[in-house]
Order: structure tokens, then sequence, then C-alpha cells
């Protein structure tokens, strides 16, 4: 028996986009007491969101990683 699980997420960090493209903020998001659930906390204001891509990214111990994009409206 292994002390951490193999496939636990060690990482997840986002990004927000514009509807080009262009990076507007990117970072590391925290895990909360539990370890379960992943927060990030944006630093740039971004007046309207319409538009905004925000990806984000979640890899495992062994460095497997998936991503998920989604458009805000």
């Amino acid at each position: 028996t292994c002390a951490l699980p193999i496939f636990k997420v060690k990482e997840v960090s986002v990004k927000i986009c514009d509807p080009t493209g262009t990076v507007i903020e990117s970072g590391a998001c925290q895990p909360d007491i539990s370890g379960q659930n992943w927060q990030y906390t944006a630093t740039t204001e971004i007046a309207a969101l319409t538009g905004k891509v925000v990806t984000a990214k979640a890899t495992d111990n062994p460095g497997h990683s998936v991503e998920a994009a989604v458009t805000l409206e």
C-alpha cells in the first residue's frame, strides 16, 4: 500500500484569455484543507467577462495532465 495515492492530483493551474487568445492572467490554484478542491483567485480586474476563455489544467502524481476550457457568456 502506498502512503500517497498514485493518481492524486498534485497541481492545478488556470489561464484566463481574451477572445483572441491573449493571456490576461494565469497562475497556480491552491488546494483546500481536504486536498480535494482547488481554488484560484484572480488578481487582475476584468471589466467584461463575456467572451473570455478560462482554461484549467490538472496534473496527477505520475505527470498525466488534462485540460478543460470554458468560454464565458
